[in-house]
């Protein structure tokens, strides 16, 4: 994906997109269209983070890539969630 309109260059908004698809699944849940349902998020860490309520039972594991160093809200937000967080990051600032 190219569309420059989807890469603002870092501050990603998270809150609404979990918010929704959080309401999507849990709504496919009670159709019994899913059982355990878990929402991979793949991220530079540079983003808005939604409260653990905003998941509504949905589990979230987070992969953290980049070159800036872990985000530590992000990973208690998966953590808080039952999932799990892989940091998978670079810090490059201090070399």
């Amino acid at each position: 994906v190219t569309d420059p309109e989807n890469y603002s260059g870092g501050g990603t908004n998270f809150v609404e997109p979990l918010r929704t698809v959080s309401e999507r699944v849990n709504g496919l849940v009670r159709e019994g269209k899913f059982r355990l349902p878990e929402i991979v998020m793949v991220t530079d860490g540079e983003a808005s983070i939604p409260n653990v309520s905003e998941l509504h039972d949905l589990k979230l594991n987070v992969v953290q890539v980049g070159e800036y160093g872990l985000v530590e809200d992000l990973a208690k937000l998966a953590e808080a969630s039952g999932g799990v967080n892989i940091d998978a990051t670079t810090d490059r600032r201090n070399n």
